[in-house]
């Protein structure tokens, strides 16, 4: 059992210039409205706050032989407020791309403050090794609520920090790993995650939809073959192939999901006694089109944040 007391205190100050004034924008270019979201500052504004919080930990631990070993734990998480340099908060409604300027002392603008984050989290697992030692086993299952979580939320072209509400998540994750014989080694994990955002007081058609950036399935096999040589030195062959469902990007209610996709890779190498080593590898074998990650559009009808995605590389050898 354990405790831990968090103190966290932050300070911002803000100096957004009309972009319409700058050189770069002559002619009162239209574009130049897009970079000040949501308005500007035309003097320093700042924004001050500090946070604290106990938070709480508990683990307990059985070793039923000296091969197997269960376990549960609970734990509360803390992550302090934040003060965001990408949005403002007034005393006034600040209407999007309108020009604002925030440092009119009737408008009291100033950086957007988002509240702290808290959890708690449980989870209850096992960790055993079987058949003398060639195969070791874990297993752990989660259950996890998030209060006021924090979230990068797009708002026109800038991503903004806001506090999605309550999420409530549980998984569960297995690895397994198998040495059949002295030459070959084999492993696996699962994991399978259940999120569900229970309430968002931004973005309330949020509610009953998953958490941004996480996908139900991942899973993974990875084997190794290692070939001793008479020198001491060693060849591998060693193969591998990775799988991620389809997951949301952001917590917008519109947000695009990037797809699911598949990897595998392979590499055979020589590793010498001398800590050198050399090896030929190729990534992405099935040269599958894989997306990391998705932007979404701005709908400002410009050509600012026009990139919808990254994506990985082809194959590469």
């Amino acid at each position: 059992v354990g405790g831990r007391y968090n103190y966290d205190k932050k300070r911002l100050t803000q100096y957004v210039p009309d972009p319409a004034d700058l050189s770069i924008f002559p002619n009162n270019n239209p574009y130049a409205t897009a970079f000040n979201w949501p308005a500007i500052a035309t003097s320093p504004v700042t924004s001050e706050a500090d946070w604290d919080k106990v938070t709480w930990r508990a683990a307990l631990s059985y070793a039923a032989t000296d091969d197997l070993n269960f376990y549960a734990s609970w734990a509360q998480g803390f992550k302090a407020g934040a003060i965001d340099a990408l949005s403002f908060q007034a005393d006034v409604p600040i209407p999007a791309f309108a020009g604002v300027d925030v440092a009119d002392p009737t408008i009291n603008g100033r950086p957007a403050v988002a509240d702290p984050e808290s959890s708690d989290s449980y989870e209850i697992g096992m960790k055993g090794m079987f058949f003398d030692n060639s195969v070791q086993l874990n297993t752990a299952a989660f259950y996890y609520v998030f209060e006021d979580q924090q979230q990068l939320v797009s708002q026109g072209a800038s991503y903004i920090v806001q506090n999605v509400g309550k999420v409530v998540g549980q998984s569960l994750e297995a690895e397994v790993r198998w040495l059949p014989t002295d030459r070959l080694d084999l492993s696996a994990t699962l994991a399978l995650l259940d999120t569900e955002i229970k309430e968002d007081e931004f973005n309330p058609s949020n509610v009953g939809t998953p958490k941004a950036r996480s996908p139900e399935v991942t899973a993974s096999l990875i084997a190794t073959y290692t070939i001793p040589l008479e020198s001491g030195a060693e060849v591998f062959i060693n193969g591998s192939y990775s799988y991620q469902d389809e997951m949301r990007v952001s917590g917008n209610p519109d947000s695009p999901y990037i797809p699911s996709n598949s990897l595998v890779n392979g590499r055979i190498g020589y590793d010498s006694v001398d800590d050198w080593g050399v090896s030929l590898f190729v990534e992405n074998l099935t040269d599958e089109f894989v997306y990391y990650s998705l932007i979404e559009a701005n709908g400002l009808g410009n050509t600012i944040q026009d990139t919808r995605f990254n994506f990985g590389q082809p194959r590469t050898f």
